[in-house]
């Protein structure tokens, strides 16, 4: 037969060579797209022997019939892109939340300005999913805090603080999972307001803090691992806004643009336990937004659109609320 007479010891072990080097080159890239959709270690040895059969007879049978070398392999860019796929992709996040805030202004000035002290407190629940449909988050907290606001003609500053206390339930390949989180977010502004032309008015403010959350610890049903999470940072920004005051329907309407840049520094996001792992994301962000408030008697009514972007995701998104003012 012709298969015997081209068989050689060169031509075995010039294929062999090949397959080797063209294996081995890149079959970690395809050990991290499969854990990376949280693959067991069974699956990753079926998607490993079915890939080594097909290559085997996909490089096999073209090269009897043609009677000339064949090699047929993989594509290392693709799983580079699905290494990153199960690490990336879109997410879907919906929030609500309620809450009551009282105010107290202070009487007489202090620095020549006046000052407005207030307590919030309220709820919150976000869900988070992702377009795959393979992880899902969901956390409801309480919300917790006090402000200051200290103004004077067109000039202002405000700190505030505010803690949280609630319980995460997620979900993903490894199974389901449930754990407490508490922790607390600060932020101070300094603002000023510039008169502008037609009516119109200009905010610039500048504003500089910090977040720290806990998780505790929780097991992870497929592995049995334990393992808890711990995120904090800091951040500066700069934030203008252009809006119009516009008396009409009984009330009082705000159209206005806003556009901002966020700074993030001294921020650690890590997950510790069983097994440890730090996390870095992009330390800058944008964002812009356009939004309609309307006041009229003791109720106010807000919606706007944005998008907060950095160079690792991009987020688009809107919201809507009511309040009502009680004296």
């Amino acid at each position: 037969m012709q298969f015997f007479k081209d068989l050689s010891v060169s031509a075995v072990s010039a294929g062999f060579v090949a397959v080797l080097v063209g294996f081995t080159s890149s079959v970690a890239i395809v050990f991290q797209a499969a854990q990376s959709f949280h693959a067991t270690p069974g699956e990753i040895a079926s998607w490993m022997w079915a890939l080594g059969l097909g290559m085997g007879l996909c490089s096999l049978v073209p090269s009897l019939w043609l009677r000339k070398p064949v090699m047929v392999a993989w594509s290392t860019p693709g799983a580079a892109v699905l290494a990153a796929a199960g690490t990336t992709g879109q997410f879907e996040t919906d929030e609500g939340s309620v809450f009551g805030n009282a105010s107290y202004d202070l009487p007489g000035t202090y620095f020549g300005g006046k000052v407005r002290i207030s307590g919030l407190l309220g709820f919150d629940g976000l869900t988070q999913d992702n377009d795959a449909r393979t992880f899902k988050n969901e956390i409801d907290a309480f919300i917790y805090g006090g402000s200051y606001l200290w103004s004077k003609g067109n000039f202002y500053s405000m700190s505030l603080i505010i803690g949280l206390s609630g319980e995460a339930d997620g979900q993903d390949a490894a199974g389901k999972y449930n754990y407490d989180i508490s922790g607390y977010y600060t932020n101070t502004v300094y603002g000023y307001t510039w008169d502008m032309a037609g009516g119109w008015k200009f905010d610039a403010r500048v504003n500089i803090g910090s977040y720290d959350i806990d998780g505790d610890s929780f097991t992870i049903p497929t592995t049995a691992t334990t393992i808890n999470g711990h995120a904090e940072g800091w951040n500066a920004g700069i934030k203008g806004t252009v809006f119009t005051i516009i008396e009409m329907g009984g009330g009082v309407a705000r159209p206005y643009l806003a556009a901002a840049y966020k700074n993030v520094f001294d921020e650690d996001i890590e997950v510790r336990g069983a097994f440890t792992a730090d996390f870095d994301q992009d330390d800058n962000y944008g964002l812009l937004e356009a939004g309609y408030d309307f006041v009229q008697g003791p109720w106010t009514y807000g919606a706007a659109i944005y998008t907060e972007f950095s160079g690792d995701q991009d987020t688009v998104g809107g919201r809507v609320g009511v309040s009502l003012k009680l004296q």
